[in-house]
């Protein structure tokens, strides 16, 4: 049975438990609650002096939902449809989402490079245009995607996409 939780404590949650994991797996971690904008857990390696940024995201009731714009623009063209601008990705950035577990064997991890998110909202964001004739919400209303425990799949336990950056 999946744990549920306020927001709050789930993200809390999720963040001590990606904290632990890592360690496990001896890497030095660290969790900076709000204190670094789209940043929560900056990770440092044991050995040399690679750091890599993480961000933890509790899996509530097996979703979680993103505000596409921190990914793409929309922007309308020459014809007068809308079109996505992809964002800079910025950092090298590689988000956890924690399933949080009761009962069952283990809380469950998807380690997804930002590049690969991004990419997977991109996606979802042309399909959106296309179902809606172009037309996205007006421009400074959120762009609500939502990713679902079928899609993390391919990304569970893959914890080598962070110790081979490090």
């Amino acid at each position: 049975m999946d744990l549920t939780f306020g927001p709050l404590l789930s993200e809390q949650i999720s963040d001590a438990l990606v904290v632990a994991e890592l360690g496990r797996r001896d890497i030095s971690a660290t969790a900076f609650v709000n204190t670094m904008p789209g940043v929560d857990i900056p990770i440092i390696a044991h050995k040399g002096d690679k750091s890599l940024a993480l961000q933890a995201r509790a899996l509530r009731d097996g979703i979680s939902d993103f505000d596409a714009r921190q990914f793409v623009d929309i922007e309308t063209g020459a014809d007068g449809r809308e079109c996505l601008v992809p964002r800079d990705p910025g950092p090298d950035l590689i988000y956890v989402f924690v399933l949080i577990r009761r009962g069952g064997p283990h809380d469950r991890f998807f380690i997804v490079p930002r590049d690969d998110l991004q990419a997977w909202i991109e996606c979802r964001c042309r399909a959106l245009l296309r179902e809606t004739g172009a037309r996205a919400p007006r421009r400074f209303d959120p762009l609500p995607v939502t990713i679902t425990l079928a899609d993390l799949a391919p990304h569970e336990g893959a914890w080598h996409v962070i110790i081979d950056r490090l």
